[in-house]
């Protein structure tokens, strides 16, 4: 039986969406480039979405696969459960991934 347990999900959060789109644009390529060098696997993908906590203005939310979280290491990610669906949009990798969650 194999106990290999994959990472949890991590989430970046990016910030107010009307300061942050070469960020996104910047961190899109970042994770399209991990994903490409891993030849594209299934399950490795990240999701995007607008999201408020009490406050006035939204902020934006990448959200990685364990997948994907396993390979990228930059701090600003932190660990989080898998997300729930609810205004969840593509952002890269694998397209089919959301019908799994």
């Amino acid at each position: 039986m194999n106990n290999f347990v994959l990472p949890p999900w991590k989430r970046i959060e990016l910030g107010d969406p009307m300061l942050i789109t070469d960020t996104v644009d910047s961190l899109r390529q970042e994770l399209n480039a991990i994903y490409l060098k891993h030849a594209a696997p299934t399950n490795m993908a990240a999701f995007l979405r607008y999201e408020t906590q009490s406050r006035l203005h939204c902020s934006v939310c990448i959200y990685l696969s364990p997948e994907l979280s396993a390979q990228y290491t930059d701090r600003k990610a932190q660990l989080c459960p898998q997300p729930s669906t609810d205004g969840l949009v593509y952002f890269i990798g694998d397209l089919v991934m959301i019908t799994k969650l």
